[in-house]
Parts: C-alpha cells; sequence; structure tokens
C-alpha cells in the first residue's frame, strides 16, 4: 500500500474561528488563532495511504470489493455502483497536534488548547466547541 508524506496541508487563520462567532472575534481570540496556525504547521505530518481495488458492487450502503472486503459507504454508496476500481485512502496529520491540544487543555492553557483544537478540526471541516472552562 502506498503512503504519501511532506504534501501541503491549508489551515487559513481566518476560518479557524469562523464557526466560532457570528461576530468578529476578541483580540485575545484572533491572536490565539494565529498562533495555533503557526503551532499546527509545526506539529502536523501529513500522511496518505491508498489502495486501488476492484469493487465488486455495491449493496445497499455496502460497496463491495476484491477478496470478500467490503466496506461501509452509507448513504450514498451508490454514487461508486458504476465504478470497476475504487481508490481507499486514509489520510492523517500524526499524534503530534493532538497530544499537544490534550496537554494545553490538561493544564492552565485551555484557550490555546481550544484555538489549537480548531486549527486542527479545520482541515476536515469539523466544527469545533470551546470547552467548559473557555465557555465563561
Amino acid at each position: 500500500m502506498p503512503v504519501l508524506r511532506g504534501f501541503q496541508i491549508s489551515i487559513p487563520s481566518n476560518e479557524v474561528l469562523k464557526r466560532q462567532s457570528k461576530g468578529e472575534p476578541s483580540p485575545d481570540l484572533a491572536d490565539a488563532a494565529e498562533w495555533a496556525v503557526q503551532r499546527a504547521y509545526e506539529l502536523i505530518e501529513p500522511a496518505a495511504a491508498y489502495s486501488v481495488l476492484q469493487s465488486a458492487g455495491v449493496e445497499g450502503e455496502i460497496l463491495h470489493l476484491e477478496g470478500g472486503k467490503s466496506l461501509h459507504i452509507g448513504p450514498h454508496a451508490d454514487l461508486a455502483a458504476p465504478a470497476e476500481r475504487v481508490v481507499i485512502s486514509v489520510i492523517t496529520i500524526g499524534p503530534r497536534l493532538e497530544a499537544e491540544v490534550h496537554e494545553l487543555m490538561a493544564g492552565s492553557q485551555w484557550l490555546k488548547g481550544y484555538v489549537l483544537d480548531c486549527a486542527r478540526r479545520r482541515g476536515g471541516g469539523t466544527d469545533c466547541s470551546p470547552p467548559p472552562q473557555c465557555r465563561d
């Protein structure tokens, strides 16, 4: 299974907190977001593993693959029905960023942990909610 490493991931600082407030973020929060983006770039180790497999057809939400393997795709599995071959991939940013988020949140630097987590989640389009310590 080929593994790709060293590719670029974009984390625009203006989008890190985009879903977190309806107005302009406070100067402290904006500064923390800038720090988080820079720190995220230092910590991430992007990698992707992939394999090209023969499709054995789709049944409901399941994509059947060569060798008797199957993959639950979900409600849009039918989009793979015409495919003779499919690319199956796993993508990661590595463990270092998440480990630092946990370390910051466990200590007294909740704001930094929160915005670093937002930077981590931004790449996947996932909303992040502030931890209880940061909500007041």
